[in-house]
């Protein structure tokens, strides 16, 4: 698993090596149930004439001293000059750290990071709180967001509390 806190700031590489930018953040756009690593960088005018892409999570092959890519630039060029991040709401994930998550309106913790897992390349958020203890005896547990349906001053999850606690459990076998 690797957290947003361990991305950010790390140069991010097509399959050919060459350094395209660095990561900024993860975009999250819950309308197309979809999560972007936001790069920055040079390079990056090549595709669409601006220094900002939004590139899918799942072109990550793996996060060790850089952030390295499954494609070449010009592959990925191809999938970015589709990604319209802007027409649809967007959420920068750094900026929802420490917010409260709700399963029917009842608070169950903060986001303490983001992350992938990586296994999956799927973006879940790490959050932690005393409901989350509860539930699992740790005070920390992995929540995709596939499973936010609302972010306001809160991040609202799909299901009720019972629900998500029959998950977690689960998850645990």
């Amino acid at each position: 698993m690797k957290y947003l806190s361990e991305i950010i700031g790390k140069k991010v590489y097509d399959v050919n090596n060459s350094m395209m930018g660095v990561a900024e953040d993860f975009e999250i756009s819950l309308s197309e149930d979809k999560v972007f690593l936001r790069v920055k960088g040079d390079r990056l005018k090549d595709i669409r004439g601006r220094k900002l892409e939004f590139l899918p999570i799942r072109e990550i092959d793996y996060v060790k001293d850089g952030v390295y890519l499954y494609k070449t630039m010009q592959d990925l060029k191809e999938i970015v000059e589709k990604i319209y991040i802007s027409t649809a709401p967007s959420y920068n994930c750094g900026d929802l750290i420490g917010r409260y998550v709700t399963s029917n309106d009842e608070k169950i913790g903060r986001v303490a990071d983001f992350g992938i897992d990586t296994p999956a390349n799927e973006v879940v958020m790490l959050v932690e709180g005393q409901k989350i203890e509860e539930i699992r005896g740790e005070k920390r547990e992995k929540i995709p967001v596939i499973e936010i349906i609302q972010i306001t001053n809160n991040i609202r999850l799909q299901y009720d509390f019972d629900t998500l606690s029959k998950r977690i459990k689960e998850k645990r076998k």
